[in-house]
């Protein structure tokens, strides 16, 4: 999350995978910048880069890459109301998750099935199916990496919020709480920051008085 730090770091990889005239590296550096920009609510400079990914690695058989540049696409374009567009993205990338890598890759992608139906859980969000999104979320974190602690965090922080849209209060409640403490045992201010809007979305709502909305300061206030 210190992006000046990660825009540099981002520049120098795309500068020295250039050097090497290696596509793969090229891509990967600008996927990752494209998710940076993604990040800080930039979503449509995160599409020219994701879209230079593509272009420049095109045809070349990095499959794995390649699925990751599209799982990355679907958000960013969800974001500008890209729909059409981004449901495209998700096809594709189940496509590449179904081929075969022709070639040996050498970039740390992480692209998995759980990885792609946490996005596509995201995506229901965008498109308010929030029973949609509850299930592919719950999906994906029936299989994701335990070590992985933002992630985690990042994806009960949203079906918290599925739930708040469903009028689903204690599973509402337990995601926040889920979320927050895993959210500040890693410093993870974004996330712990979503999760008190929440709250406060709930303290000005119809069940303001419910024992679990005061249950939950004692977590999100102390």
């Amino acid at each position: 999350m210190c992006y000046s730090e990660a825009y540099l770091a981002h520049r120098k990889a795309f500068l020295i995978a250039q050097g090497l005239f290696n596509p793969e590296l090229i891509a990967s550096s600008l996927v990752r910048e494209g998710i940076t920009l993604n990040q800080q609510e930039r979503p449509v400079e995160a599409i020219t880069c994701f879209m230079r990914a593509l272009e420049i690695i095109k045809h070349l058989g990095y499959v794995k890459l390649e699925g990751y540049i599209y799982q990355a696409f679907t958000e960013a374009q969800a974001k500008t109301q890209q729909s059409k567009e981004s449901w495209y993205s998700i096809g594709n990338a189940e496509m590449a998750f179904e081929q075969q890598t022709v070639i040996p890759e050498q970039t740390l992608t992480r692209f998995n099935i759980s990885s792609l139906t946490a996005q596509k859980g995201v995506y229901a969000m965008f498109l308010q199916e929030y029973k949609n999104a509850v299930d592919q979320l719950d999906k994906s974190l029936a299989n994701y990496d335990p070590t992985l602690f933002r992630g985690r965090a990042r994806l009960l922080v949203q079906k918290a919020e599925a739930y708040y849209e469903l009028g689903i209060l204690d599973a509402c409640t337990d995601n926040i709480q889920n979320a927050f403490s895993l959210a500040r045992s890693i410093g993870s201010s974004k996330i712990m920051s979503r999760a008190k809007t929440l709250y406060r979305n709930l303290k000005q709502s119809k069940w303001r008085k419910e024992r679990v909305v005061a249950d939950l300061s004692d977590v999100l206030e102390e």
